[in-house]
């Protein structure tokens, strides 16, 4: 007994002479000074380049700090589907009749909480809106989970981190300890970003430059300008498709390893997803998640205008149009009082050269994404005008 006691003692004396040590208190200073620095948002022009984190903040500082070039009365909103997919300049050359203007904050990657968010922060400085369009992806509501991906963590952090705590309570995700932390210090969600940037501090500096840049040159976020095409592939299939991408393949004029890269690993994802078309309880969790997406809007008496964006060929077998007619009936009182319709907007002849992978458009079906929904807006709202709901 009395050898445990003077066991405990000395482990406790070491204990106490640790905590006094100086070189231990100065790394604890250095790491708190360091995390208030962070805090302080000071990092973040640092971040790595089209990172989900520096997406979230390029994409909305944008949109924000064009206020007085464009205060927007539309907002788009979604993932890379209307990233890719629209152009907000022709979109507004489209509207100019109509003395309305577009913006966007579409984020690659971004779920419903993370598109929510994106709204709060920019509503708050926005005054003049009065329509969101809400580009869907139509197959989410079957994909859904409770578990944090490493992207939605990521950007979800980069926003209100008060509202995220209690967005993503209401939203029934999964959160523990780490989610937390992450969310709450920022050393903690930075230090993969900042371990890459001591390793190659130039090549982050020359980024930076060049963000800064265009910032000031472009009056837009984003402009698709992708050229290449499906069809310099020529494949029969998802499996085929599988085959002709993989990486020991030969790279066909016209296309590059980063796109094929971008079409091996849509092919993969189509692979690899079986979906029903059953009302679960993954459709049901989106069902309330879309309802607190929409709750913010309602409440400031803005309108929501749905669309479900154009498809490749390639994805037949997902039967879409089985699942628009899904989301009509099961989501009719959260939708939108608008819905439009263009997943079959691209024309079914040489269907694939409008696409740059499976999933996502380039340049030639950006341009019919945008005219057709351009015509199908015009139309809504000079009815509105007509009825004196504008």
């Amino acid at each position: 007994m009395e050898w445990n006691l003077k066991k405990k003692w000395l482990v406790m004396k070491e204990y106490f002479l640790f905590r006094k040590d100086k070189s231990v208190i100065s790394a604890l200073v250095v790491l708190l000074l360091f995390e208030i620095f962070l805090q302080g948002g000071f990092y973040k022009n640092f971040l790595k380049k089209n990172s989900y984190a520096s997406n979230v903040n390029r994409i909305t500082d944008h949109a924000l700090g064009k206020q007085s070039e464009i205060d927007p009365d539309i907002l788009i909103v979604g993932t890379s589907l209307a990233y890719e997919g629209l152009s907000i300049q022709t979109l507004n050359e489209k509207l100019k009749p109509l003395n309305l203007k577009a913006q966007t904050i579409a984020i690659p990657g971004a779920e419903l909480i993370v598109q929510g968010l994106a709204l709060e922060k920019v509503l708050n400085k926005f005054k003049r809106v009065k329509y969101i369009i809400h580009v869907n992806e139509i197959e989410m509501p079957w994909t859904l989970g409770i578990v944090f991906s490493q992207a939605t963590l990521s950007m979800a952090s980069e926003l209100d981190r008060k509202r995220a705590i209690e967005r993503l309570y209401q939203d029934e995700y999964k959160i523990g300890f780490e989610e937390l932390t992450y969310i709450i210090l920022r050393l903690w969600a930075y230090r993969k970003d900042i371990g890459e940037f001591i390793l190659n501090p130039e090549k982050r500096i020359k980024d930076i430059g060049k963000s800064k840049k265009a910032f000031k040159e472009n009056l837009y976020t984003y402009e698709n300008n992708y050229i290449e095409s499906l069809s310099l592939y020529k494949f029969q299939d998802v499996k085929d498709c599988l085959k002709i991408t993989k990486d020991n393949t030969n790279i066909p004029p016209g296309s590059n390893p980063f796109h094929r890269e971008a079409i091996f690993k849509t092919c993969k994802l189509a692979e690899e997803s079986v979906l029903s078309l059953e009302e679960n309880e993954s459709t049901k969790l989106y069902h309330r998640r879309l309802g607190n997406f929409y709750k913010l809007l309602k409440e400031r008496n803005i309108k929501v205008i749905n669309v479900f964006p154009p498809i490749s060929d390639y994805l037949g077998s997902f039967q879409y149009g089985a699942r628009v007619l899904f989301w009509k009936e099961k989501y009719k009182d959260v939708l939108g009082e608008k819905i439009i319709d263009l997943t079959t907007a691209i024309p079914k002849e040489e269907n694939e050269s409008y696409f740059y992978d499976i999933v996502h458009v380039n340049k030639k079906g950006m341009t019919v994404f945008t005219e057709k929904l351009s015509e199908s807006l015009l139309l809504y709202f000079k009815e509105r005008q007509e009825n004196n709901a504008f």
